[in-house]
């Protein structure tokens, strides 16, 4: 009894040292935001329109395929083939794809970046932020390239996570992974694609190609904020860099092989933390799914021509706008960790010449659109999903 007694004594005062070290590393946190701040206020006048615009992923997607459309006065897709040769430099397969009159789409199919050429096709999925794999998504994504007529052994895939340290989940390849060993390249942002484009593809633009030359160089510009690279930034790093060594007493260890230990320690007790609160945002997130599925029930209880629908496998909420001719089903979905919300006819159907595609061509709202559906991303913004789904519903019982 009194050893029982002894161990829950234990137990409780390791519980006490846990939340007391999680409560000073969220001090910290707060402290460190407040330096940062106070940092960046002290910098030089700085401008990037793609920091101001606060670009999600889809956006690296659509600044690369930008630049991969690029072709120079000879026709010739400078750009795709020189990002082809960097790879083809530590990936001996993509040295055989040869560069003719490649089609390149992004997010068709949901694809993040896809180039379709007569030889080859090659499936680019970009993970900058690091978001989850959705179900098999790599292994949905080469099916699909195969069904446009491609053998598997034409078919690459690029796998673009941030910095070269995540890769895709077992589940996301399916029974591919192995037949794709060679034909994989996980390339990151930090290593690979800032290098390419400061030290291959700046200096060799011609000086008639203004314009492209000012998108790479904010670009650059850019992913060198994000990786912390900016030479104005330097002592602010610098500062920031004393910060942690203070508040953490990297000082009074004996050697760089405790305080290398004890940065570890602490980012391990980070992921503790953040684990918790991500523990806790899921549940929120899901009592917030709840509540609005619930108010849509009683929503389509009460309006006429309203029904509610929602397939819990896949979507957050849906609703079907009965209309004579053709019911439209509004949604907010997830897929590979990111929301969006999507519109598109009950059952499935064409949206060629129809309203659905006026929609995307006339306004904000709406953003993608495929043959049966039109859409817009909302990365995790629950909120700005949510508001979408509503004003489409309001947009779809106007319609006459």
């Amino acid at each position: 009894m009194e050893r029982n007694i002894e161990t829950l004594k234990a137990f409780e005062d390791m519980q006490a040292d846990m939340q007391s070290g999680y409560a000073r590393l969220l001090d910290f946190a707060d402290t460190f935001k407040e330096r940062q701040r106070s940092e960046r206020s002290r910098l030089p006048y700085q401008l990037n329109v793609i920091d101001e615009l606060h670009i999600n992923e889809n956006a690296h997607s659509r600044i690369l395929l930008k630049l991969l459309q690029y072709q120079n006065p000879k026709g010739e897709y400078e750009l795709l083939q020189s990002l082809l040769e960097r790879i083809g430099q530590s990936h001996e397969a993509f040295r055989q794809i040869q560069v003719a009159h490649p089609l390149m789409t992004q997010e068709e199919k949901r694809i993040d970046l896809w180039v379709r050429d007569q030889s080859y096709a090659l499936v680019v999925e970009n993970k900058v932020y690091d978001a989850a794999d959705q179900e098999a998504q790599i292994s949905r994504y080469i099916e699909t390239t195969l069904r446009q007529g491609y053998r598997a052994e034409d078919i690459f895939v690029i796998y673009l996570s941030q910095r070269g340290d995540k890769e895709p989940d077992e589940q996301s390849w399916g029974r591919y992974k192995t037949d794709f060993e060679r034909r994989y390249a996980n390339l990151s942002f930090r290593d690979d694609l800032y290098p390419w484009l400061k030290h291959e593809v700046l200096p060799n633009i011609r000086q008639r190609d203004v314009c492209l030359s000012a998108a790479v160089v904010q670009y650059i510009d850019y992913l060198e904020g994000f990786f912390n690279l900016r030479t104005i930034e330097k002592t602010m790093n610098m500062n920031l860099e004393k910060l942690i060594s203070e508040h953490f007493a990297l000082n009074e260890c004996k050697d760089d092989f405790e305080r290398i230990q004890l940065l570890k320690e602490k980012k391990e007790e980070l992921a503790q933390l953040t684990n918790k609160m991500t523990d806790m945002q899921e549940s929120m997130t899901a009592a917030f799914w709840q509540s609005v599925n619930t108010h849509w029930q009683e929503e389509a209880r009460k309006q006429p021509g309203l029904k509610w629908d929602t397939d819990e496998n896949f979507e957050k909420i849906g609703v079907v706008v009965e209309k004579a001719d053709n019911p439209i089903r509004v949604h907010v979905a997830e897929e590979g960790g990111r929301l969006y919300c999507g519109v598109l006819f009950e059952p499935v159907a064409s949206i060629k010449g129809t309203v659905l595609e006026q929609w995307k061509e006339q306004d904000h709202l709406f953003g993608y659109l495929n043959e049966t559906e039109v859409w817009s991303w909302y990365g995790d913004d629950m909120k700005e999903s949510y508001d979408c789904f509503c004003q489409a519903v309001k947009r779809c019982q106007e319609l006459k």
